[in-house]
């Protein structure tokens, strides 16, 4: 599947959307010798089938399949926005992915006890992750976890 065309700010024109998945063609590739293109996740299904056609024209696939740049900055050209729940980014389709690695409503594993919060909440976490270790209270090293010493919230 291509982007999704609801996390756009603004309605695509119909010529950037993949005719195999309605999603919006990103990235673009031209299948065909009459230049019409597909998402490649969408043409690479096709080739991977064996049935080498254009689903719009049934001409013979033109492969190696290739990107259209064209269509490429058409798409990086609109706003996207945070797969993330309550993130508020917008920017270019092209740093989405860079965006959500390091967003702090993306959810993370807490490295302690495997339980999954956002980024944003990790910290709190920690304050009552069974599994955080807690200084001993006589001044000398960590002697327990919460768990271990019956301190759960």
């Amino acid at each position: 599947m291509g982007a999704d065309k609801e996390r756009f700010t603004t309605t695509l024109p119909n010529h950037l959307h993949c005719r195999a998945c309605v999603e919006i063609s990103y990235p673009a590739v031209i299948v065909c010798s009459q230049g019409h293109h597909l998402c490649r996740p969408c043409a690479e299904k096709i080739e991977e089938s064996g049935e080498l056609e254009c689903p719009l024209c049934l001409r013979p696939m033109k492969l190696p399949l290739r990107e259209s740049l064209l269509l490429r900055r058409a798409v990086e050209d609109y706003e996207f926005t945070c797969r993330h729940e309550g993130c508020d980014w917008i920017g270019s389709v092209v740093d989405e992915d860079e965006h959500a690695d390091k967003c702090e409503f993306g959810p993370v594993a807490c490295s302690l006890c495997a339980a999954v919060c956002t980024r944003r909440e990790l910290s709190a976490h920690h304050g009552v992750c069974p599994n955080v270790r807690i200084p001993c209270p006589k001044g000398g090293d960590i002697c327990a976890s919460r768990e271990s010493d019956g301190l759960r919230n």
